[in-house]
């Protein structure tokens, strides 16, 4: 059994991993605010930190996602739209930030849309689909390894567009309000109590808790953004909310230093700031006292849940409170779980430790599971490509246009295959509605069925409609109208007179008969109308499934060779049979089709270093071309004198004569000024004269 501390609960273990908090509690220790010189330092590397923003390829990357999400959400599903929020739209967004996207629906089942979203995003190459229907606002999570990107899409989250506008607001009062507001989630993400999905809280609360801070930091004092007189109220799903934000505020320069800020952040929630009697409040611009909020400390404590035996057993309400600004009723820590709250408070208590012992911000900051960030950045796109010569390259391209090929004419068929079993379930219920797709030899079959499945409809509710007012069958009624007959017209026996009321029952009951007889012999005629009709129906059906079974050869090799694709005994008279093929195509065809954007992918990918490669090599031509050769006499001097030489001298030097010419080099040059001075000396007796064109005199 393990050692249980009797002050806290802690058990060796938990001691082991939140030794800060541990250690505060059992012996209160303190910690001293750190000098100015350390504050500089903070300061420096938080500027550092900083300094390394999202590239504009980063950024480019993270926009052409959003569009290209758009465009496939967008297009298979109507009428929606799809909106991006949170610290991408907030300007609050660290390097590899998630995306936030709300994804805009009318009025249907959220879970319907989400299960949609899935299988598009799947058939679009996205990993670690993650579906959190249960949740208040549905979310849908994954990742995209093209980009690195995580992506978050909510379902009909309209309140978060205006957090984003909120966040977006204070961040643009001065650029250390945001500087503070990204360094404390740097902080958090780097040691991993910023997921709300793993038990801590989230990016957006922890920007919350900054900037509450800030509004009660004496030496700032931030405005409360959302204390204006004139209200803006919004209804969201028979809601009201108080959208108020005042765009007109402005304030003084903050000349304090982020390091600074950071610093009294940490002490502030670490050492200052009372959990068990406020309430985080940016609306309220100071924290809230619980009793004033409603908002009271219950029980279990994260401590007891987490050490409890009873592992189902869940922490209380209101522990690490904090409001959300738009929807007041929401406590923002809700999502805490016992280990999360523990791991939050360590972490506050950790840093202001660090602090004090003059640590550096790196240091402060140093990664809890560095793993997570490996799937962020993504790989070099073109990594595989770089070593291959260009046939190789070639050779890779046409084997992927040759895949791609197979797949799509795989698809068409699966396609085509599906199509067919859906007419066929739907010939058999007789409500086919379009026929425009259908081949004309079985058209008129398809047309016949739709008509016929009309009649027989009609015919059956007309029998039906008698039977339900006539109790007996045609038979019975004849038998009945045989003997009151006989009772009415036998000769009258004496003895066995019947009375007057008697007869007139029998007269009676003979007239309802023969009006009986008439409609049982209607519904009689009726029924073998409707089994004629379902046999010729039937007929029908079975032509037409000889029809769809006829495919060309080429389709046929690709239906059997199709490994997901089972051949199942259909039953012709059962549409359910029918129904399963399709379905099951439909299935198949979403891996086919995953398969084939991978292929599209990677077409695309080789496509473009191709390009890359062209273009380079182009580069290298040009360069070669403009390159400035060095004149041949100092090719030559060089080489009379022993040094070496370029291939591009070797090569200028054979093209003037070649080595064997070097001591020959001063012949053609002097002979030309020669013959150059002798005719200067002949137009020396030219003189200018006007005349005719191209003749001169000489001088006398």
């Amino acid at each position: 059994m393990s050692e249980i501390c009797p002050t806290t609960g802690f058990s060796k273990k938990s001691k082991e991993r939140w030794p800060y908090l541990w250690g505060k509690l059992t012996s209160g220790q303190s910690n001293e605010f750190p000098n100015q010189d350390l504050i500089k330092s903070i300061d420096r590397g938080i500027k550092e930190v900083l300094k390394v923003k999202d590239s504009s390829t980063g950024e480019e990357n993270r926009q052409n996602l959003i569009k290209h999400l758009r465009k496939i959400i967008c297009s298979k599903i109507k009428d929606v739209t799809l909106e991006a929020f949170g610290s991408s739209q907030s300007g609050l967004s660290l390097i590899g930030g998630d995306i936030d996207l709300c994804l805009k629906v009318p009025d249907t089942n959220p879970k319907q849309i989400l299960r949609r979203l899935k299988g598009l995003l799947d058939a679009r190459g996205m990993e670690q689909i993650t579906l959190i229907s249960k949740a208040r606002i549905p979310i849908i999570k994954f990742h995209d390894p093209k980009s690195g990107f995580d992506v978050d899409i909510s379902i009909n989250n309209s309140l978060a567009l205006h957090n984003t506008e909120l966040l977006s607001t204070y961040a643009q009062l001065d650029p250390a309000v945001k500087d503070a507001i990204l360094a404390v989630k740097y902080w958090a993400v780097q040691r991993n109590i910023a997921n709300a999905y793993q038990g801590t809280i989230s990016s957006y609360s922890w920007s919350l808790l900054s900037l509450q801070h800030l509004q009660v930091m004496e030496s700032i004092k931030l405005p409360n953004l959302q204390s204006s007189q004139n209200r803006e109220l919004i209804t969201i799903d028979n809601h009201e909310y108080d959208i108020t934000i005042n765009k007109e505020v402005q304030i003084n320069k903050i000349d304090i230093d982020v390091g600074e800020i950071f610093a009294k952040f940490i002490f502030f929630y670490g050492l200052e700031f009372d959990w068990s009697k406020k309430v985080v409040s940016v609306r309220n611009g100071i924290p809230m006292e619980r009793n004033e909020k409603g908002w009271s400390l219950q029980k279990p404590s994260a401590s007891a849940a987490h050490h409890s035996d009873d592992k189902k057993l869940r922490m209380g309400s209101y522990h690490l409170p904090i409001e959300d600004p738009l929807d007041t009723e929401i406590d923002l820590g809700r999502v805490l779980k016992p280990a999360g709250e523990l791991t939050i408070l360590n972490e506050f208590l950790r840093a202001a430790s660090m602090l004090s012992k003059g640590k550096s911000f790196d240091e402060i900051c140093e990664t809890v599971e560095p793993q997570r960030f490996e799937s962020k950045s993504p790989d070099d796109l073109f990594e595989d490509l770089r070593n291959l010569k260009p046939h190789e390259v070639k050779i890779l391209h046409e084997n992927i246009l040759d895949d791609l090929s197979v797949v799509t004419k795989r698809i068409e068929t699966l396609e085509s295959e599906r199509s067919s079993a859906i007419r066929m379930a739907k010939a058999m219920r007789g409500i086919i509605e379009e026929t425009g797709d259908i081949r004309k030899k079985h058209k008129e079959t398809i047309l016949s069925l739709k008509s016929r499945g009309k009649e027989i409809e009609l015919t059956k509710n007309k029998r039906d409609l008698i039977n339900k007012n006539i109790v007996l069958p045609l038979h019975r009624i004849e038998e009945e109208l045989v003997k009151i007959y006989s009772r009415l017209t036998d000769s009258l026996d004496l003895m066995r007179v019947q009375t007057l009321e008697r007869e007139k029952r029998d007269f009676s009951f003979f007239f309802e008969l023969q009006k009986m007889h008439h409609q049982a012999k209607s519904s009689s005629e009726l029924h073998h109308k409707y089994n004629q009709l379902r046999k010729e129906q039937r007929k029908d059906i079975e032509n037409l499934r000889k029809f769809e079974n006829e495919h060309d050869e080429a389709a046929k090799n690709i239906l059997d060779q199709e490994p997901l694709l089972k051949q199942e005994d259909l039953e012709n008279r059962h549409d359910r049979s029918w129904d399963k093929r399709a379905n099951k195509i439909t299935m198949i065809l979403r891996k086919r089709k995953k398969e084939l954007y991978k292929f599209r992918r990677e077409k695309g990918r080789i496509e473009a270093w191709m390009r890359i490669a062209q273009k380079n090599s182009a580069k290298r031509r040009g360069n070669n071309r403009n390159k400035k050769h060095r004149p041949t006499s100092q090719i030559r001097e060089t080489v009379a004198s022993g040094g070496s030489i370029s291939l591009g001298d070797l090569d200028a030097l054979l093209k003037s004569g070649g080595i064997s010419n070097l001591n020959q080099k001063n012949d053609s040059t002097q002979k030309r000024p020669k013959r150059k001075k002798g005719k200067m000396k002949n137009l020396n007796n030219l003189s200018p004269h006007r005349g005719e064109r191209n003749k001169y005199s000489r001088k006398e």
